[in-house]
């Protein structure tokens, strides 16, 4: 266990990795992700949004109205539709392209993979089965930091904290935030942060691939 974290760190490689992308001045990736409930809606919005002291959400698209992501109650990936003056308890992340992540990933698995996020515009939101990534100003943007999130390096850095399902804002605390104007690739950032050989090999044959 290092000084100023709260987890134990899994394999003496990594507190090294650990040492030189939290020594980083430029900002930490949890920056970018939302905290829990983006937008204020529970998971089980779409079953009944009465619950919640909320108007109803209609399954037909809707002219000029927004677009909400969550999961119906076999747990399928389903959307519905709101008006624009639907009163969202929260409205700051509508602006900009963003990605809607799952809240829920995997095991906690050293270096497993991600499942694929959702690319949301302008007009779309997302209930608590997601975090936010972004906003970004372009779609590029949102596309590159996907790609960061599929280096081998970003999951290694992930896996210090990451250690069970959850993949809320603070398990994203020690992975560094940069520029999304270009897409990244390891050995960039292998050579970025100086790690070693023996650190490089250990990231690149511990964490998997993602296409």
């Amino acid at each position: 266990k290092e000084d100023n974290t709260d987890v134990f760190i899994r394999d003496i490689r990594l507190v090294n990795v650990y040492k030189k992308v939290t020594a980083y001045k430029g900002g930490f990736f949890s920056k970018i992700v939302s905290p829990r409930k983006p937008y204020g809606l529970s998971g089980d919005v779409f079953k009944d949004t009465s619950k919640y002291a909320l108007p109803p959400m209609s399954k037909e698209k809707l002219n000029g109205g927004l677009i909400v992501h969550g999961l119906d109650e076999h747990l399928k990936r389903v959307i519905r539709y709101i008006p624009s003056d639907y009163p969202l308890p929260k409205k700051d992340l509508l602006p900009g392209y963003k990605l809607f992540v799952a809240r829920n990933q995997g095991s906690g698995v050293f270096g497993e993979t991600f499942s694929d996020p959702i690319l949301g515009g302008f007009d779309e939101l997302c209930t608590e089965t997601y975090v936010v990534f972004g906003p970004f100003k372009t779609e590029k943007e949102a596309k590159n930091c996907w790609d960061y999130v599929k280096t081998k390096f970003f999951r290694a850095v992930l896996g210090i904290r990451k250690l069970d399902q959850n993949a809320s804002q603070s398990v994203y605390g020690y992975i560094p935030l940069l520029s999304f104007d270009k897409k990244w690739t390891d050995k960039e950032l292998f050579d970025l942060f100086n790690l070693s050989k023996d650190e490089r090999d250990f990231i690149e044959n511990n964490v998997k691939e993602m296409k």
